[in-house]
Formats: structure tokens, C-alpha cells, sequence
């Protein structure tokens, strides 16, 4: 009895989460969500939430010209999920100018632990590592800070062997965005498939890259498409000319493997 009356709250608190959700959500870390509001109210600042993050700047007002190179990113681990940018952008801000900065997000709007800044420079990169890696953000929670490896590049392996490397920038071109070059290559796995590795201009460049071949109607039909370690079913088309006009036709091949490295 004692061990039903002590599930009572579980269970009302479940039903009120699957029939009230977005009350629910409204309820988590309350304190911390008004505190983030009136701060961005009074400074200024805009956050866009897109694809599981919270980014701010990339680029930030007033920015002109490229993108910061590669090694201005620094990767932030160990962070106490209720804490949220009011309190973490102007920590790593005074290190120097950001660039950009990403807090991955969970549902319920609880950061997942970690997120990735992106400073002006290289060097604004290394003082944030050497000054904030160990600072003690709450009381028991030391942050890690260390470089973001800012992997940019995608190996595509299992194309059809009569896949140009014109006709591959076009489809890459019309569904992606910051291709940097494109190296098509004989397959190791099999002599009649090639293998491509497509550079982009930066890691969250590749990484939407991945994101949007994965879940985008593109030109390949192929069985299965996997990122890093992770495999998942896809389905792809492919345009190809056919008595002189273009129509869809399916195309079967064992896999394609993204690998973002």
C-alpha cells in the first residue's frame, strides 16, 4: 500500500505533463528564465533557438568581413544546466569580443550542459581557455574549457560511379551552403561507387550540411545515411536526364556514410 501511495505524485505529475506540457515547461527553472528576459530586455542582446541550440551573433551586430578562422572556437563542458546566457556571455565576453555563442538546448529549456563560443581571434580563443578552464561557475561546478576540434570536413563514401564532380557541386551547392572544395576519389569499398570529401568553411557549416542531406528530399535515392557512428534510414532522389528530359528516378546503393572529421 505504502509503495502505491508513494507513486501517486509520480504518476499525477506524468499525467499532467503529457495533457499540460507547455504549463509544464513554463514551470521548469522559472527564477533563472525571468532573470535571462529582463537581461536581454536591458541589454540589447537577440538569441535565436534553431536545431536543439540558442545561438547569439555568428555574425554579431555591427561585424563586417569573414568569419573568424578555424581555432577561434572553444568548447564549454560541465555547465549547471538552470544556467543560461545572461550569466554566460558576459563571463566569456570579457575575455574578449564573441563571435558567436551556442548553448545546446533540452525540450524542457535547460541547457544540455555545454555549449561552444566562438571568439574574433585565435588568441581570444587561448586567453578564454587559459583564464576560465577550472572557473568555478556555481558552487561545485568547475567548467572545462578547451579548443572545439571545429571538424569541417564531410566524407561521402558509396556514390554511384557515374557521379561527376560538377554534377556533386551542383547538388551540394543547392543543398548546402559554404562549400569550400570538392575531391571525388575511387571508392575503397567498391570499385564501381566513388568516395568524396567535401570541405566546407566552417564546423557548424558541415555540421548543417550533414543536417540538411539527412533530412531533405536531395537528388540521391540510397539506403542509409550515417553521421560519425550514428547510422539512420533515409531515403534519397535522384534527377537524372533521361531522353533528353529530366525526371526522377530511383537509384539503389548499399550506403552513404557522412562522416563530419
Amino acid at each position: 500500500m505504502a509503495g502505491t501511495l508513494a507513486s501517486v505524485p509520480q504518476i499525477i505529475t506524468l499525467v499532467f505533463i503529457l495533457f499540460q506540457p507547455q504549463v509544464w515547461l513554463n514551470s521548469v527553472n522559472q527564477k533563472n528564465k525571468a532573470a535571462l528576459a529582463e537581461w536581454l530586455k536591458n541589454s540589447k542582446v537577440e538569441l535565436l533557438q534553431v536545431n536543439g541550440q540558442r545561438k547569439y551573433g555568428g555574425p554579431p551586430p555591427g561585424w563586417f568581413g569573414e568569419a573568424p578562422p578555424l581555432g577561434s572556437e572553444i568548447f564549454i563542458g560541465n555547465l549547471p544546466q538552470e544556467v543560461y546566457e545572461d550569466l554566460l556571455i558576459p563571463l566569456f565576453q570579457s575575455v574578449g569580443k564573441l563571435y558567436e555563442f551556442r548553448l545546446m538546448m533540452t525540450f524542457s529549456g535547460l541547457n544540455r550542459g555545454f555549449a561552444y563560443a566562438r571568439y574574433c581571434s585565435r588568441r581570444m580563443a587561448e586567453q578564454a581557455i587559459d583564464q576560465l578552464c577550472g572557473f568555478e561557475i556555481k558552487p561545485g561546478f568547475k567548467i572545462l574549457v578547451c579548443r572545439s576540434t571545429e571538424k569541417s570536413e564531410l566524407a561521402l563514401d558509396g556514390l554511384p560511379g557515374f557521379i561527376t564532380k560538377a554534377t556533386l557541386e551542383g547538388i551540394l551547392g543547392k543543398m548546402t551552403t559554404g562549400v569550400h572544395s570538392v575531391s571525388l576519389y575511387a571508392s575503397p569499398s567498391s570499385d564501381a561507387k566513388n568516395l568524396a570529401i567535401v570541405k566546407y568553411n566552417s564546423h557548424r557549416a558541415a555540421a548543417l550540411a550533414k543536417k540538411s542531406l539527412c533530412e531533405g528530399l536531395c537528388f540521391f535515392c540510397l539506403s542509409y545515411i550515417g553521421f560519425c557512428s550514428s547510422v539512420l534510414p533515409m531515403t534519397f532522389l535522384l534527377l537524372m536526364p533521361f531522353k533528353g528530359a529530366f525526371q526522377f528516378q530511383q537509384i539503389v546503393a548499399n550506403f552513404l556514410t557522412c562522416i563530419v572529421y
